[in-house]
Order: structure tokens, then sequence, then C-alpha cells
């Protein structure tokens, strides 16, 4: 009987403790290479696994989202199982995420999909940021495609559908939602606006230098991604979460007539850096709008979706009895509006004027024209494809002070959450 002198190496069939992830995302040259070959040259005696390879995108933007999801949950795996070969017991694995992905999405999906068997966590998002090109991009309104040719870059890991998409948008999330900011300068040379900006934007997020350690300074000693504290740290989230009563951040009870509120829009001040929040508008009475303002000319609209007082009383009164946030909220509704409301808050970098709230008040519906018949109101804002839908579909000729009993599929809505729940 012969006997098999092959070594078995027992220690790859042990379990082992869960990978850290580190999520690497920003616009496309804002440092991304820089980042990662600092990855791999500075943590000593860490087996270290990039996945950056992009699949090719549809033209379609509501299937590119899943393709992108899909793809890297797929990488994670095969890399953690190149990984689970090393010896040592540092280990990390990094993600470049694409521009256009919605990075929130991506950690809810790596939770869900690799938490339970405890292969894998996500430790931090660093977003990069070029300052040479920062200001730039905050201040000018430009796609995807014009900032591409300006700077040379190809187009290869951009959809074409993204590129005719405003850089703005994407540029916020990415400051908003992350845990370090990592800027390919050493730190001598960062100074001015730029971080000030970032610092007002995102006040929880740490700086990463090209000129410092990686190893000393950030992720490889302990988690810092907590899903909460990252994607509600913002400045603005802030002062909407805890109810913060001083002129950053504007309630009320009444609708904003929508002539008067889109000549604010025109007036806004230059100090207002940021602004996000929920709108209830005269012209879209059944809609909760999201506003979302970044530098001087990026003005986002977009419907939320329907507020609770369009539901029946019976429905309400189900929704209300199952989530308790709801049911505490619902103390301070209206008796005839219920849920209807304006919360936005307002993230400046000088004290704001202050006349600044009056002039807010006086884009809402004064006590004359709440007995109007508000669709007489003239209306520059457009009519959401959702809501002409709605309204064809109902047959609605009731009066825009009589919400509609009519229900669809509802968009996602921002929750505003409790100071408790904070």
């Amino acid at each position: 009987m012969k006997l098999s002198n092959q070594v078995v190496d027992i220690s790859r069939h042990l379990p082992q403790p869960p990978i850290p992830i580190v999520l690497i995302q920003g616009l496309p040259g804002a440092g991304q290479n820089d980042f990662k070959i600092k990855v791999q040259s500075q943590f000593s005696g860490m087996a270290v696994e990039i996945i950056d390879s992009f699949p090719v995108l549809s033209d379609e933007s509501s299937c590119n989202q899943c393709t992108l999801i899909h793809h890297l949950l797929s990488e994670i795996p095969v890399a953690i199982g190149k990984l689970k070969w090393f010896q040592t017991e540092k280990k990390l694995l990094c993600i470049e995420v694409p521009s256009e992905l919605d990075v929130t999405r991506l950690t809810t999906e790596i939770a869900e999909e690799f938490g339970k068997k405890s292969l894998c966590f996500v430790q931090a998002i660093v977003t990069c940021i070029d300052f040479s090109r920062f200001i730039w991009d905050y201040s000018t309104d430009r796609n995807y495609e014009d900032r591409l040719n300006k700077l040379g870059l190809p187009k290869d890991r951009v959809s074409k559908t993204a590129l005719s998409q405003p850089v703005l948008e994407d540029l916020i999330n990415h400051i908003e939602c992350t845990d370090y900011f990592f800027c390919p300068c050493p730190q001598d040379s960062v100074n001015g606006p730029g971080v000030d900006l970032l610092k007002h934007l995102q006040p929880r997020a740490r700086f990463i230098f090209s000129d410092l350690n990686l190893e000393q300074v950030c992720f490889s000693i302990s988690p810092t991604f907590n899903d909460t504290q990252t994607f509600q740290s913002s400045a603005w989230q802030q002062a909407l979460f805890h109810k913060d009563p001083s002129p950053y951040c504007f309630r009320a009870r009444r609708p904003f007539h929508p002539a008067r509120l889109n000549a604010l829009i025109d007036a806004w001040p230059e100090s207002i850096v940021r602004s996000c929040g929920t709108v209830w508008l005269a012209s879209h009475h059944d809609l909760s709008l999201s506003v979302s303002q970044v530098g001087p000319d990026g003005f986002f609209f977009s419907p939320e979706g329907y507020w609770l007082g369009t539901l029946p009383p019976l429905e309400q009164k189900i929704a209300l009895q199952n989530d308790p946030v709801l049911h505490e909220q619902a103390q301070d509704w209206h008796p005839k509006y219920a849920d209807r409301m304006t919360e936005i808050a307002f993230v400046s970098d000088e004290p704001l004027p202050e006349t600044w709230l009056a002039e807010l008040n006086s884009c809402l519906l004064s006590d004359l024209e709440m007995r109007m018949d508000w669709k007489k109101f003239p209306n520059p804002f457009p009519t959401f494809d959702d809501e002409s839908e709605i309204s064809e579909e109902s047959g609605d000729s009731s009066s825009p002070n009589e919400p509609s009993s009519v229900i669809e599929q509802q968009r996602p809505r921002l929750c505003l959450l409790s100071q408790s729940e904070t």
C-alpha cells in the first residue's frame, strides 16, 4: 500500500474571518488609479485584491444599475477565493464603483448577499476628489460627455445613457455618501474653498492625501463604515433629522405658489452651496416633490411619491398602524391636508441673510390663495408623467384642495426620521 506524500493545507478549509471591503468611487479620472496603487504599495503584510472591471452597458439606463450590481456581486466570491490562498491574517478587497452606480444600493446588496455568510463586509467608502477639477465640476452644470471631452478622457466606462446625465448629481452623491476623501496630491498643496466646501457638505468624512500613509491614518485598523452614519451624516440631513430650528431648515404646512417659488430660485443666494428636502407645491397637490440644489446652477425637482393624505381613510389608518415612526409624525399632521408639508435644509458657507426666512414665507400661499382654485395659478414647473397618467386614469375633476383617492405604485420617498432614530 502506497502512502501519498501530498501535503494538505488544512488552513484553507478552516473558517476564516470576513474580509473587509473598501469601495472606491468618484467621477472618471478623479484619482481612482492613484488610490489603488497606494493601497497595493503601502499595506505591508496584507493581501490585497482589486475589482475594477466593468461590463459593457446597454443604452437603457433602467437596466444599467442591475447589470453593474450583478457583475460586482459575481466578482466578489472570485476575489475572496483568491485572497483565501494567502496565509497572512490581513486581507483587503477593494472595489472600484462605477460613477453612475448608486453606492447605497451596492452596500445593501453586499450585506444581504454575503453578510449572513460572514464572507465579507463593507469597511469604508472612499471618494476620490481631484482638486484641480473639483470646483470646476461643482460650479458648472455639465453632462458626462461634455466633461469627458473637455478632459480628454475615454468614454468606455460610462454608458451611452449616462453620457447625457448631469455630472453634478453624481458628484454630490459621492461627496455625501462617503467615509473618506482621497486627494491625489500632497496635503500642503490643498487649501482654500475646495476643502471648506467639502467640509460644509460632509463634515464627518476624513481626508487622505497622497503624502500620508494609508495604513496609519485610516481603515486598516478598525471598521469605519456604518450605513446609518455614512448615509445620514451630510450637513443637510443632520438639519432635517435633528429638527434644527435655525434658519438653515425651513418648514411649512401650506404649499408654495409655483410662480413665486420659481422667481425665488432665480434669485437664490450664492452662499447656499446645498439645499435638499421635500416640497409641497400647489400645482402638484397630490405629489410629494424632492428638491435638490447643488452649486449655483444645479436645481433638480423630481417626484418622490404620493402624500399619504391621498390614501382613503382606512388605508391611511393601516399604514400608520404598521409604521411607528409615521404614527408619531401623524400627531403633527394637518387636519385637512394630512402629511403634506415642506421641509428644506440649507447648507451655507456663510451666514444667511436675516430676510431669508421671510422670502421663503412670501412664496407660500396666502390665506386668500388657499381658498382659490390652485389649478389656475401660473405654473412654470413640469408636469411629471406619473402625475399626468394618474389624473387621466382617475378622471378626477375635483378641486385641487381635495386630494385624489386613486393611488398607484409609489416611488421611494425621502423618509424623515425622528430624532430618536438618529
